[in-house]
């Protein structure tokens, strides 16, 4: 059998549908950009900070966390690897830093976040 009769031309057009819907929802997710940062130490929030006011905010002894131009990163931790502090910076509610030994998660909150959590 040909390849040809097994894929019609209404397939390809779904093909081509499919591809371009998802291509759309994947580039809207990741140019999200949030307005807060929530801040979470073991099971308790630490706080909820604007991204559009720069300051580093102490979490612990020897863990911190810096907001500057919209961004926040972990500016220091006591975790052996060091991998939340090497990620770097985040202004994406896709991009949540965590530092798991020390049970660490921040979270950029978009507009659509704030709307659920507060309705």
């Amino acid at each position: 059998m040909k390849l040809r009769t097994l894929i019609t031309r209404a397939d390809i057009v779904l093909i081509v549908f499919f591809l371009l819907v998802s291509g759309v929802l994947f580039a809207r997710y990741y140019r999200m950009t949030g307005s807060v940062a929530e801040i979470r130490y073991g099971d308790r929030i630490v706080g909820t900070y604007p991204l559009a006011e720069d300051c580093v905010i102490e979490i612990d002894e020897g863990i911190a966390a810096e907001i500057k131009d919209g961004r926040v990163r972990m500016l220091r931790s006591t975790c052996p690897h060091q991998i939340c502090v090497q990620q770097g910076w985040s202004s994406s509610p896709a991009r949540p830093i965590v530092c798991v030994p020390n049970k660490v998660c921040i979270r950029i909150l978009g507009d659509d976040a704030k709307m659920m959590i507060t309705e």
